[in-house]
């Protein structure tokens, strides 16, 4: 809660309910349609997760990639 507090300071201590409202407004339109970005993988900070349109002339690689030390490691619920 203290980095949420330093990015984005408020009167009132962060709470976990505050961190996901403010999440979720940065994920989603008033219209309630996803907000996509596009961005660089070195701009991205380690333990993000994203969605990757990739297609080889192998397969479909699945688009959930979580960036860690500087590496793309394929993501899922299931580990």
């Amino acid at each position: 809660m203290e980095c949420s507090q330093e990015a984005v300071p408020c009167k009132e201590l962060w709470t976990a309910a505050h961190v996901d409202a403010v999440l979720h407004s940065e994920r989603y339109a008033k219209d309630g349609q996803n907000i996509l970005r596009t961005a660089t993988l070195e701009t991205l900070p380690h333990g993000v997760i994203v969605a990757l349109d990739i297609v080889t002339t192998h397969d479909t690689l699945p688009d959930c990639w979580l960036k860690w030390e500087g590496q793309l490691h394929r993501w899922s619920h299931g580990g």
